[in-house]
């Protein structure tokens, strides 16, 4: 059943079903709360995605998809106040999620839990984390930690078949060092720091949903290596920018006529 149920249509993975079911879950909670053009259709679609999100049987989307959920819902409590607690949200989530992992997993496995909660694959992701970073890390050529190994995780070849870290933070390491997962770091929070300006100005759900969306994206590499994997987010990101920076040279524009 299980197998069957990951074979979604054009989808390659549970996971990407899942990442797909997010965006138009939290696109459509953010328009029936924040747009005054909500209709019956958007809970149909928010409802559908839900259910679209449990059959990806993906512990990683359950995850995302409840700080998410948890952002849209702290975006209209607070009526888009409190920028700098919204500013250091994905950090918070990032560390609940450690915090949880410390604490919760031992629980798991004296419990011996199954299915979803069956924490042996978690357990075998903190073993081979723990191999890659005495290996790669602790005992690792300097030059090569702070600039890369220039290896991937692929199994199609002999020589990277055999690595698997499954960690998005790590992977940056294995490939392009500490000073390559300090720019994509940068990137990622300047990129953030702009959609929450964004959507706390224009106070759109449309741009409500992405940040929300991205608020909870330092989670999903945690457990996953998803940089590339999430095609739509990024194009949503790019008309999001496309349209303020259009925006925001129409009326520089129109002052300097005035002027």
């Amino acid at each position: 059943m299980e197998n069957t149920l990951e074979q979604h249509l054009f989808f390659s993975s549970g996971l990407d079903f899942g990442l797909f079911s997010l965006l138009i879950m939290t696109i459509s909670l953010s328009k029936i709360l924040f747009s005054n053009n909500r209709k019956n259709i958007d809970v149909i679609f928010f409802l559908l995605s839900i259910f679209c999100i449990f059959i990806s049987l993906t512990r990683n989307v359950y995850i995302v998809s409840l700080f998410t959920l948890i952002t849209v819902i702290l975006f209209y409590l607070h009526k888009l106040h409190y920028k700098y607690f919204y500013k250091y949200l994905p950090l918070i989530y990032l560390s609940l999620i450690v915090i949880a992992l410390i604490f919760i997993n031992p629980i798991l496995h004296i419990l011996k839990s199954s299915f979803l909660f069956n924490s042996s694959s978690t357990l075998m992701r903190f073993k081979e984390w723990s191999d890659f970073f005495s290996k790669y890390i602790l005992n690792g050529n300097i030059t090569n930690v702070l600039f890369g190994y220039g290896l991937i995780q692929n199994s199609r070849f002999d020589l990277t078949k055999n690595i698997i870290i499954d960690n998005i933070y790590l992977s940056f390491i294995l490939y392009e060092g500490l000073f390559g997962l300090i720019f994509y770091l940068i990137s990622y929070f300047s990129i953030y720091k702009y959609l929450l300006k964004c959507a706390l100005k224009n106070k759109n759900y449309f741009e409500i949903s992405i940040i929300s969306i991205m608020s909870s994206y330092l989670i999903r590499g945690f457990f996953n290596i998803t940089v590339f994997g999430d095609y739509m987010n990024f194009i949503l990101i790019f008309l999001i920018l496309l349209i303020n920076k259009n925006i925001s040279f129409n009326n520089k524009t129109k002052v300097e006529v005035l002027s």
